[in-house]
């Protein structure tokens, strides 16, 4: 794997120091006391940005897990996201040349991004509609895989690793939590402005900006004069990721 070196000497201290307050304030006595808990499981639409959209692709989709830690005593929730986008597959088959025979096989390759972000998410704890700021720090690790099977031969087939390259990243987002079922507690358990549980619809837009890195789309293996070659593109890696999904307050 290929990381930029200049982007992980710059950033890998705002990466660390994010780390450090994040299980600070996990640890902290007083905020475990008095805390709710939320877990998100969302379908996602990326829309990579300018020079990201015209070598990748107009539009990637996927799905995403969203855990906030939520402190009474703090005005934010923190804590991880983590998204997988798909944004190029192709399917064919093709000749595959060994040292003793040659064979026809069914091939499929696959573009993909994996997002990993800590967050901090400014919401309101109570109400049926309950708007939201969130900011967010990771990275995008970006990578393509291939599959070759034939039918019948029953262990999967075989998968190779073509390319992979992570790059910084950070951003925004804002969203609205619908609440759909809440069971509430009495006083002695929390404040009267929390409840026990709830399960909400949860709709976000996110625009997360990339640093620059290398990676293949939908096309980029090729074969010429029987040899492999990658049409490796770069860029930065800036996109608009739309969610929508459930979440669970516990």
């Amino acid at each position: 794997m290929r990381i930029n070196f200049k982007l992980k000497k710059k950033h890998l201290f705002y990466l660390r120091l994010s780390f450090f307050v994040f299980f600070l304030l996990i640890s902290c006595p007083s905020i475990k006391a008095q805390s709710l808990y939320q877990f998100g499981i969302t379908g996602q639409l990326a829309f990579p940005t300018d020079e990201f959209k015209n070598n990748a692709a107009d539009i990637g989709g996927g799905f995403g897990f969203d855990f906030i830690y939520d402190p009474q005593s703090l005005p934010f929730g923190f804590g991880a996201s983590l998204g997988f986008i798909f944004y190029g597959h192709e399917s064919y088959r093709e000749i595959i040349s060994t040292s003793r025979v040659d064979f026809e096989a069914d091939v499929s390759t696959t573009n993909s991004i994996f997002t990993g972000h800590l967050m901090f998410r400014f919401q309101p704890y109570h109400g049926r509609i309950r708007s939201y700021l969130e900011a967010l720090i990771g990275f995008n690790y970006l990578n393509t895989d291939t599959r070759i099977n034939e039918p019948g031969w029953g262990d999967g087939g075989i998968q190779t690793h073509n390319f992979d390259d992570a790059a910084f990243s950070y951003g925004g987002g804002v969203g609205i939590l619908y609440r759909l079922i809440e069971k509430p507690v009495n006083s002695a358990q929390l404040s009267k402005n929390k409840k026990l549980w709830a399960i909400l619809i949860d709709i976000k837009l996110r625009y997360l900006l990339g640093g620059e890195a290398e990676y293949l789309n939908k096309g980029s293996i090729y074969r010429e004069n029987g040899d492999l070659y990658y049409d490796v593109k770069m860029s930065r890696t800036d996109m608009f990721i739309f969610n929508i999904g459930v979440a669970f307050n516990f």
